[in-house]
């Protein structure tokens, strides 16, 4: 039998941390892009590519300072 095991983030998605109707504060979009730049060399150096980028596919660990970590899934 074959078991995958995933890290729990439980911080939700992007997508939950966008504001509905008002822009994003600068300081988010400065981080989500720093980690997913990040993650996606990691992938690209792998030959790898993620055909579904979307604020949906952009985990949110929170962090004990009281900000985020994004993570591609």
């Amino acid at each position: 039998d074959t078991c995958l095991v995933y890290e729990y983030i439980g911080g939700g998605t992007l997508r939950d941390h966008l504001p509905e109707n008002a822009p994003a504060p600068a300081g988010l979009w400065e981080r989500v892009a720093h980690d997913l730049l990040a993650a996606l060399d990691h992938l690209h150096r792998k030959q790898i590519l993620h055909c579904d980028l979307k604020p949906e596919n952009i985990l949110c660990l929170p962090l004990p300072d009281g900000g985020h970590r994004f993570m591609l899934s």
